[in-house]
């Protein structure tokens, strides 16, 4: 499966809570922003409890590989500081994000926010 995604195809993924699904994907995009530190991803989560335990997993994650260059993670929802928003938008390599925020911010914002169309 990882090559699968590796080298651009699409996958789904459908198993129980708890089996693995987040490593299929968190995988191949560790691995591209490893290979240049400019990418950027954003993981969209029902709710904002999920982003949360979701970040909690992916730092387990980097500081068990303690990649280079350093990968960094950044929760952006109604609860992000709007300080911590820019430096966010601006240095994460992995926003994870919920769809309200996707639809106040981010896509209201896109030219500004480095999304142009």
């Amino acid at each position: 499966m990882f090559s699968d995604v590796d080298n651009g195809k699409n996958v789904i993924i459908t198993t129980g809570t708890s089996s693995g699904k987040s490593l299929a994907f968190y995988l191949p995009v560790l691995q591209r922003i490893i290979e240049d530190s400019r990418v950027r991803a954003l993981f969209i989560y029902p709710t904002k409890a999920l982003a949360q335990d979701q970040k909690a997993n992916l730092e387990k994650i980097l500081l068990a590989v303690k990649c280079s260059p350093e990968i960094t993670v950044g929760v952006y929802d109604g609860d992000t500081p709007p300080s911590e928003r820019k430096k966010i938008r601006e240095h994460a390599n992995i926003i994870l994000t919920n769809p309200d925020m996707l639809n106040v911010s981010f896509l209201p914002n896109h030219n500004r926010h480095g999304f142009q169309g």
